[in-house]
């Protein structure tokens, strides 16, 4: 086995490296031997003999002595050794930290709300691909993705507001309107008004309360308001809503980018019934290793993508 880190050639003359030095005097000292410390090192055994003992020179005492047994600690040895292995330990864990963060400089990890339209998470891969050359797109309850980026976990988030900020960086407010989705029959996909009537009946279908609950009650209150309480049928996914519906026992709120299926009909909603997305970020995780602004990158992307907005 060798030991990457190592050159052949012992430093200048008069000066010590440490990290150099600790490491092969922990391998003496585990070896009990100059040659298989060399031989797990990847270096000659003249080599670590003389960094041993210009080491000695330099402290003004020998760290080992030499037996027909092998290499021995001496006292001084033994009190130093525990030094030396923190020191290697870590050297080691410093080197792992900056390659890791190296290859964090190549990737980046998105976090999008299950709530949310397949849009929304489409714009922040894309948008996400301007910083990294790997993306990763997490779906999952915003309360569990915010807590990810609070932890380094994720570099951004984007939920459906309201949503608890935590510590966190807020982007602008994403618009997004969105249909009522009732049986097929029951209204006219061509009106111009929300037959509010024609829910009479329904059961809401919605997805879980768990995966945002301040937009959930906003929007189970306003439809309360405009339709009278009803029983909700949970649903685990947007894209469950319409075959709830089609079903014929059901009505159901869906961003307006979604296509009608067969036994349904999808008309207009008022302005109040929009949803709203925004990107979170760590305040000391905003910027980029380039210098490049996360969220304004994601922002940027998930207004191109809107259907609704028209540059």
């Amino acid at each position: 086995m060798v030991v990457s880190g190592f050159s052949a050639e012992p430093t200048g003359v008069g000066r010590i490296d440490v990290t150099r030095l600790c490491r092969i005097f922990v391998a003496v000292a585990e070896h009990r031997s100059f040659g298989l410390a060399a031989d797990y090192l990847g270096l000659s055994q003249p080599s670590v003999s003389q960094s041993i003992r210009r080491f000695e020179a330099q402290i003004g005492f020998e760290v080992f002595r030499r037996t027909r047994d092998g290499a021995v600690l001496s006292e001084e040895g033994r009190q130093l050794l525990p030094l030396a292995r923190v020191v290697v330990r870590d050297v080691d864990s410093f080197e792992l930290a900056a390659t890791q963060l190296a290859s964090d400089r190549d990737s980046i990890s998105i976090g999008v709300g299950l709530a949310a339209p397949a849009w929304v998470a489409a714009a922040a891969a894309r948008a996400a691909s301007s910083l990294a050359t790997r993306v990763a797109v997490e779906r999952g309850a915003d309360s569990a993705l915010i807590e990810k980026v609070e932890t380094g976990e994720l570099s951004a988030v984007i939920v459906e507001f309201p949503s608890p900020l935590g510590d966190l960086v807020k982007g602008v407010g994403h618009v997004a309107e969105r249909r009522l989705a009732i049986p097929e029959g029951r209204a006219s996909a061509a009106s111009t008004r929300t037959p509010w009537s024609e829910v009479s009946g329904l059961d809401l279908a919605i997805t879980p309360r768990a995966l945002g609950p301040a937009a959930w009650d906003q929007l189970t209150d306003r439809l309360t308001d405009a339709a009278g309480p009803r029983s909700i049928t949970e649903v685990e996914a947007t894209d469950h809503l319409l075959p709830a519906v089609a079903g014929r026992t059901c009505f159901a709120v869906v961003d307006a980018s979604a296509t009608a299926l067969p036994g349904t009909t999808l008309v207009p909603l008022p302005a109040t019934f929009s949803a709203q997305y925004r990107v979170l970020v760590h305040p000391d995780r905003q910027v980029a290793a380039d210098g490049t602004d996360v969220r304004s990158v994601l922002d940027r992307g998930v207004r191109r993508a809107n259907p609704q907005v028209r540059e």
